[in-house]
């Protein structure tokens, strides 16, 4: 059961903006992947439109701007909730349900950081793929579905330590 603990409510008023994806004159693409990629990338705030500029830059193996900015976005926030999560770590109970699901998800996000990382600095997928719009979005989705469950670890980790501390 998923619970989170709050101590105050503010009110306030929430900005943002959407983004649509859409897939044109492209292999088909299962439903349900689509709707899952569409909405990880919602949920985390990352999107890039893809132009024909980006697949011709694709063609001579280098990353496009839009592709740059939507990994750079994936790092640092799998940066950022990695450290978070390892200082939860360090408060929970070792060997609890939570503890070894947020940990499992830790070392997975670990694995994408360094993945982004090598995607950028050497233009290339980490696993020798071809870099193609399809394996990227391949990849993305992969690191956009740990990090969604990592976030979610996170939240019920600051909520039962805050439960276990009152």
């Amino acid at each position: 059961m998923k619970f989170f603990a709050f101590r105050k409510v503010e009110i306030g008023v929430e900005r943002g903006t959407n983004t649509k994806q859409e897939l044109q004159k492209k292999k088909a693409l299962n439903d349900a992947h689509a709707k899952s990629l569409d909405e990880m990338l919602s949920q985390l705030s990352w999107g890039f439109s893809f132009k024909t500029s980006d697949q011709k830059a694709l063609e001579k193996g280098k990353v496009p701007k839009s592709m740059k900015a939507v990994v750079e976005k994936a790092h640092d926030a799998n940066n950022r909730l990695s450290a978070e999560g390892m200082k939860l770590l360090k408060k929970l109970e070792e060997g609890s349900d939570l503890w070894k699901k947020l940990k499992a998800e830790y070392c997975t996000s670990q694995k994408h950081i360094s993945d982004l990382k090598h995607l950028m600095d050497f233009q290339e997928l980490p696993n020798m793929a071809e870099l193609t719009k399809g394996n990227f979005d391949k990849m993305l989705k992969d690191v956009a579905d740990n990090t969604s469950a990592l976030n979610e670890s996170v939240e019920m980790a600051k909520g039962k330590i805050r439960a276990s501390s009152t």
